[in-house]
């Protein structure tokens, strides 16, 4: 009968590095591939075949960051609606993230996903003149 053994290699014997805050929050920012722009605009999306209102706290061409007073299911698929100025931006979105906030809202990421090539162009001219 063998018995093996295992030999730890000095890099298993280093203590992992924690991140500080401002390492976590640079790769994050690097993880986003557009620029977010925080705006408030109204915001309609359908969950469950229920329309809810909301609005966002901000914008990129990818994605957006809205509050809502209730949870929403990671990876949910909804419909959305963002008024800028007289025209409706839509989409579908995903929700990537969702987290209470102490007051008892929740904070939702959402990617967009198969928008419509006339609602990104939309999106795109109106984030462009925030720059």
């Amino acid at each position: 009968m063998s018995i093996s053994t295992h030999i730890p290699r000095t890099n298993d014997l280093q203590p992992r590095k924690e991140r500080t805050i401002m390492e976590t929050q640079a790769l994050r920012k690097e993880r986003r591939r557009h620029r977010r722009f925080e705006l408030i605009n109204l915001v309609v999306y359908k969950q469950f075949e229920i329309e809810k209102i909301t609005k966002t706290i901000n914008l990129s061409v990818g994605g957006m960051k809205m509050r809502t007073e209730f949870p929403v299911p990671l990876h949910e698929e909804l419909e959305i609606s963002i008024k800028i100025g007289d025209e409706i931006f839509e989409s579908e979105g995903k929700v990537m993230y969702a987290n209470q906030r102490k007051d008892g809202d929740y904070d939702i990421g959402v990617n967009f996903i198969n928008a419509p090539e006339e609602s990104l162009k939309l999106l795109s001219q109106y984030l462009s003149q925030r720059e």
